[in-house]
């Protein structure tokens, strides 16, 4: 996974689609004043144009909704300590309720992340840094709807009278009535693309800024311990508790990343999970070759002493120092001491 993609080009697409209504608009309103079927032949052929440059729009626009749910997913999750009911579904499932429900779960998508943003911007400290922190974005897109909505109406009114003898349309142009229909559907359009593109722009910023504040906490892609456990940090580059560890008390080491040497303190019964994805690990490592969930470490009694138990439930497997590779989904025991490497990543953790 490594970096989150912290520049994520909005207006590439909004250009595109921007660009390509306004010339759209542009020449059929010249087009329009000549009578003639070479005209109506050329307005044809732009009309396919704009179409192809839409479906490309469309295309990238998916990229960039793709991109932007995992960077949601992996800064906000870092500060949600495994809560996931904000969580966003994936963009498939998303494109799909909003086809679904004709726009409306998209509108509420959006609102429901950006106030997601602004309440985790607070955690990282960049809250100042959002363009929308008053939800400016979310205001925007409702405004360019109403807009392209009321377009979308003249366009029928368009359609409806020209429908009425196409073949006569084709012979003598348009009246003046259609011409006036034609141009307040293009410019009311042109009009809500330019307002939802303003909204968009502004929310694809805040995750930029997200996202980049995401990479600098997480240290260039290496171990990163979540708000929950960072109370337990001991010694190294942590800033938590250095209280003594009770004899009966386990301790994981980080061998790399920002904490390395640093310790967490797990008492017996408790346990730790690592891997990429936020929303389910305790110790974060966003390694490539890291499985979103990569193993558990689990500590108990056992006995009159602490006993460590480890699972894997990676794809890429975890090499023990002691005991080699670990059976997946198994939980194996493991000796004090124990150095496990995560996968074929120079990730490594003691246990102690």
């Amino acid at each position: 996974m490594g970096k989150l993609n912290e520049k994520l080009n909005y207006l590439a697409y909004a250009g595109l689609v921007v660009g390509s209504t306004a010339f759209m608009f542009i020449m059929t309103l010249i087009l329009g004043l000549v009578n003639s079927l070479g005209a109506t032949m050329a307005l044809t052929a732009i009309s396919w144009i704009y179409v192809i440059a839409m479906i490309v729009a469309s295309i990238y626009l998916k990229y960039l909704r793709c991109e932007a749910i995992h960077n949601l997913n992996m800064a906000c999750g870092l500060k949600e300590n495994g809560d996931r009911s904000n969580k966003s579904q994936n963009f498939v499932v998303v494109d799909l309720l909003t086809s679904v429900t004709l726009g409306i779960y998209g509108l509420y998508w959006v609102y429901r992340q950006e106030a997601r943003m602004i309440e985790i911007g607070r955690s990282y400290k960049i809250s100042n840094q959002f363009e929308s922190e008053t939800k400016k974005a979310f205001i925007f897109i409702i405004a360019g709807l109403a807009c392209k909505i009321v377009g979308v109406i003249f366009f029928i009114a368009y359609l409806g009278a020209v429908a009425d003898n196409f073949l006569v349309f084709a012979l003598r142009g348009e009246s003046g009535g259609e011409i006036a229909l034609r141009i307040f559907a293009l410019l009311f359009i042109l009009a809500g693309i330019v307002l939802d593109a303003a909204g968009y722009y502004l929310f694809y910023h805040d995750i930029n800024i997200l996202s980049a504040a995401f990479n600098r906490e997480t240290y260039n892609g290496t171990f990163i311990v979540c708000d929950r456990h960072r109370d337990k940090l001991k010694g190294g580059n942590g800033n938590g508790d250095l209280k003594q560890v009770k004899p009966m008390d386990g301790k994981v080491r980080m061998l790399s990343g920002q904490y390395a040497g640093s310790e967490i303190r797990l008492k017996p019964g408790e346990n730790i999970v690592i891997g990429r994805e936020p929303s389910k690990c305790d110790l974060i490592c966003s390694s490539e070759k890291v499985s979103r969930v990569h193993l558990s470490i689990a500590y108990r009694a056992v006995g009159g002493k602490g006993e460590y138990f480890v699972k894997d439930m990676s794809t890429n497997g975890t090499i023990s120092s002691k005991t080699g590779k670990l059976p997946k989904e198994q939980e194996v025991k493991q000796p004090v001491g124990a150095v496990l490497t995560l996968g074929q990543s120079t990730e490594s953790i003691q246990l102690l």
